[in-house]
Formats: structure tokens, sequence, C-alpha cells
């Protein structure tokens, strides 16, 4: 098991990040949740991670209250925050509607979408295609490169769909299905895997292929259940007991 509070960074480069105190506390507790980092059920002391992060009490509470609004964190009146717990029943859940919503943003993003779209595609492909084939001697830094050009390819992909709601509703999924492959990080396999998917996706999107391309899209995030749920029905994860 990983040390629970074995965070991103130490405290003094937490002290000099850029931007506002809370959103550099939201995006150093988003990483550690999506890297598991921050196991699931553990609980997140104020006090243990002022200290830690080097940012005080008050935007911390602000970044936890963040986070809490798309489910990456709980809280109750008498535990405080902490770390939603996981569960195989919820991964198939959270599968299941992301296939079903991604499908159909995707389609209107194909039917939609117009040459400043196909640009875009084409440049969040190319950055994953670096990010997948240019070794970093770090692991840890190569899987979140990856999950960051990973995400932005998923994202270009339906963005040209005229839909307010069904990106944002995607985003939560998105970080809620990346918490749990995150248990099982740096898991580089699953990215190479991922590979030849993404390849077929580009290339069924952009000749306007809608049939393949929905077809695709629920094979490549079906393709969670085999990377993260063993033959014995139980979450694969490197940070916590199974």
């Amino acid at each position: 098991m990983r040390e629970p509070n074995a965070f991103t960074a130490p405290a003094a480069s937490r002290r000099n990040a850029p931007g506002s105190l809370i959103d550099s506390a939201e995006a150093y507790l988003r990483e550690d949740i999506l890297t598991g980092r921050l196991q699931p059920g553990q609980r997140l002391k104020i006090k243990e991670l002022s200290e830690h992060l080097g940012i005080g009490p008050t935007p911390l509470r602000e970044a936890l209250s963040k986070l809490a609004s798309n489910g990456l964190v709980h809280s109750e009146s008498h535990k405080g925050f902490f770390v939603p717990p996981v569960s195989v029943a919820e991964l198939e859940d959270l599968i299941e509607q992301r296939i079903a919503l991604e499908r159909s943003i995707l389609a209107a993003s194909i039917a939609e979408g117009d040459l400043e779209w196909e640009a875009r595609v084409e440049y969040a492909f190319d950055a994953l295609t670096q990010a997948e084939t240019h070794k970093m001697p770090d692991p840890r830094r190569q899987w979140l490169l990856w999950e960051n050009c990973n995400s932005d390819f998923h994202k270009a992909l339906i963005s040209g769909a005229r839909s307010k709601w069904g990106p944002i509703l995607l985003d939560v999924l998105y970080d809620q299905t990346e918490r749990y492959r995150g248990l099982k990080y740096p898991n580089l396999s699953y990215a190479e895997q991922a590979r030849e998917d993404h390849i077929k996706l580009k290339d069924a999107a952009l000749s306007r292929d809608i049939e393949s391309a929905v077809a695709l899209i629920e094979i490549h995030i079906g393709r969670m259940r085999e990377a993260l749920i063993d033959e014995n029905g139980k979450l694969k994860m490197a940070a916590v007991d199974a």
C-alpha cells in the first residue's frame, strides 16, 4: 500500500504555486485523489492537509467543497471530508452511464462538427501520440501526462456537439472513471493498449463515420472492466486492499 499522505509535492513548492490558493489546493487534491495517493475512504483532515500543502485551512475547505460538488470528495456532518469509497457495482454503473452519454454526444459532435472541430481532434490526437511514445524516467509523471492528453482527446472528439450540458455531465463521469484507473496507477500498459483504439476513433470521427465511431467508443470505454476488475469480480487496486 502507498503511504496515505504521500502528496504530489513538498509544502514549499505549494506555497509558490500560481493562481489563487483555492484553485491551487483544488488542483493538488484532485491530482492526489485521481492517482490514488489519497485512498478511498481516507479522511481528509484540514490541519494535516494544511501542513502538507502549505495552504491555510480556509482555502482548503473551499477547495474540498468544490471537489465535493462533482463527487470527488464526500462530506458528513460528524465525519468531515473524506475520499469516497469504491466498489465494483459503482464502477460498472459509471462505465455504463459513460458509454451511453459519450456515444450520444460523440454522434452529435461528428454530425455537427466544423473544420475547427476537425483541427482540435487532430491536435489532441497528435499530443496524445507524443505522450504515448515519449517515454519519461518517472512513471508517475508519464501516467499523469497520458491521463491529461487522453482526457483532452476525448473532449476534442465531443467538442463539435452543440450540447451545453452533455460535456459538463460527461466531465463528471470521466473524473470518476479516472479515479478508478488511478487506483491501479501507474498503469502504463493500459495506455499502450488504448493506442490502437485512439487511432481508430480519430479516423472514424474525421471520416464522419458515426456508426463506427460510436461502436468503437463503447468498446474503448468498456475495456476498463478487464483492466480494473479481476476474474473473481474484485477491483484490481494498487492503493487499497481489494
